[in-house]
């Protein structure tokens, strides 16, 4: 007698007869539930539940709400509610693969148009990338997509670079950071040379300021040693008092005759 492998045998009451009962499953592991790829993994499940021998509606619909991960479910709560009492496998199924696809489509609008590489290295860039798009891009596209994200000085090492991606990673790596650190030394040397600018700039403002003062000063003494006794015209010293020829018009005092008080002001000491 050819026994099957799902079929459990027994001994009969009698020595020699053979019945065969309940089939016996074998335990195989329950397909992961993905986002990335949710028709693969439903492709997936319907060979493990003739496998496992799940057949009923409700169990599948258990299976799968179990499934769903953690993350998602509460988000999910209101489909899972909302399915029906009958054909609730099937309910579930479409809801999900239509979420997901969507959700899928989105990830792949971020990956091909909202990544750049900004501060992060290259390598982080790809990971998030390859994370972004899951099973939607194969490697070779990926990798043009994020060479294309790269600075041009790094999209050309790349490009004429013939090792594994895991090397390009690192080389990538490698070459963004000197080149930032190189552009932080010029920045800081930049920032201190505009420093010490403004420093010599305030300092030779300040000199020209000191100088200034200086210059008025003694502008206005040599004026004030240059002054000589303004005298009326037509005068002559002899013809004015001592206290005149001598101070000018800043004579306090006046003697007679002198004609040139009696040229300006008459209200001068006697």
């Amino acid at each position: 007698m050819s026994l099957n492998d799902s079929m459990a045998v027994t001994a009969g009451p009698s020595h020699g007869e053979f019945n065969v009962t309940t089939p016996i499953f074998p335990r195989i592991p329950l397909p992961l539930m993905s986002e990335d790829n949710i028709e693969a993994y439903f492709y997936s499940l319907d060979f493990w539940f003739e496998a496992s021998g799940v057949t009923t509606d409700s169990a599948k619909f258990n299976i799968v709400a179990a499934s769903i991960p953690q993350v998602k479910l509460m988000e999910l709560r209101s489909i899972i509610d909302a399915a029906p009492t009958s054909a609730r496998y099937q309910f579930i199924r479409t809801k999900l693969i239509e979420i997901f696809t969507e959700s899928q489509q989105r990830r792949l609008q971020r990956v091909l148009r909202d990544m750049p590489l900004g501060d992060r290295r290259p390598s982080d860039l790809f990971n998030e990338m390859k994370r972004a798009a899951g099973s939607a891009l194969s490697e070779s596209i990926l990798h043009d997509l994020w060479v294309n994200r790269l600075p041009p000085y790094a999209q050309a090492a790349i490009i004429a670079t013939n090792v594994p991606i895991v090397d390009k990673l690192k080389i990538a790596d490698s070459i963004v950071e000197t080149m930032q650190m190189r552009e932080v030394r010029i920045h800081e040397v930049s920032a201190s040379n505009h420093t010490t600018d403004n420093d010599l700039r305030t300092e030779i403002a300040e000199l020209k300021q000191r100088f200034d003062r200086v210059t008025s000063s003694e502008k206005t003494r040599a004026r004030s040693r240059s002054k000589t006794p303004v005298r009326p015209h037509n005068i002559n010293s002899g013809e004015m008092c001592w206290y005149h020829a001598k101070f000018g018009p800043n004579a306090k005092k006046c003697r007679q005759p002198c004609k040139f008080a009696q040229s300006t002001s008459p209200n001068l000491k006697q």
